[in-house]
């Protein structure tokens, strides 16, 4: 379409702005009647929002900084030597492009690997629910590793125990009693000594304990999920 000029813009926008400070004058005088408690409220809501954009945004930086591409990985672990433990691995993680972070940190310690491994990504859509043919989708990365994708509207509430039927039907296969459900649980640290900066990562901090609990949110079987926590500086 046609960019309308900058003079067009200001005569468009001008007798809007005449009404608006105008509202705004005449509201001013009402600020120390009792008109600053919604302010108060509006500045400490924006504020965490503020801490949490922000705390969110560095962990993720350092996340990617940090991310092993998943195909790269699967290759890598082809020739491994590391001990098969009998049943399926789900691990959960928002990109299914790259390795969880469970999946290191579980390498990393236990040394060991399941006979069958799925990448599990619950993605939400921008449609209110989803429809029954798109809910589940499976791939088969090679003789060990899978990807399993749950996909719901964002009015649904994630329900993956559920959705389990449904990627039976895509082609998974497992057993319910040889499974186990990995989380990675990612704790902010405060590394800032002093200013600003601090005091937001602090709330950010306090916001992430206070977050809900992904076996909750997700519907996991509480007897076979494992949750591996690792700290995190902000």
């Amino acid at each position: 379409g046609r960019i309308l000029p900058v003079w067009a813009v200001v005569a468009l926008a001008a007798p809007i702005g005449l009404v608006e400070t105008g509202f705004l004058v005449s509201n001013l005088s009402k600020l120390l009647e009792g008109g600053y408690v919604p302010v108060a409220l509006a500045a400490v809501t924006r504020a965490v929002m503020a801490a949490w954009w922000r705390g969110a945004h560095l962990i993720q930086q350092k996340s990617q900084k940090l991310a092993v591409r998943l195909d790269g990985f699967v290759k890598a672990l082809q020739s491994s030597s590391a001990p098969n433990v009998k049943g399926t691995a789900f691990y959960l993680t928002p990109d299914p492009d790259m390795v969880p972070s469970a999946l290191l940190h579980s390498i990393k310690h236990f040394r060991v690997l399941h006979e069958k491994i799925v990448i599990l990504t619950v993605e939400t859509l921008r449609t209110p629910v989803a429809q029954r043919d798109e809910r589940a989708s499976y791939e088969v990365l090679d003789n060990r590793f899978s990807r399993l994708t749950l996909r719901y509207g964002f009015i649904e509430s994630p329900n993956v125990a559920r959705g389990m039927a449904l990627a039976r039907k895509a082609g998974l296969k497992f057993d319910v009693m040889t499974s186990t459900f990995f989380l990675g649980r990612r704790r902010p640290v405060v590394t800032a000594q002093f200013g600003l900066g601090q005091v937001m990562d602090r709330v950010f901090a306090q916001l992430s304990r206070l977050a809900a609990d992904p076996t909750d949110f997700y519907h996991l079987p509480r007897d076979r999920v494992v949750e591996l926590g690792y700290r995190v500086a902000v």
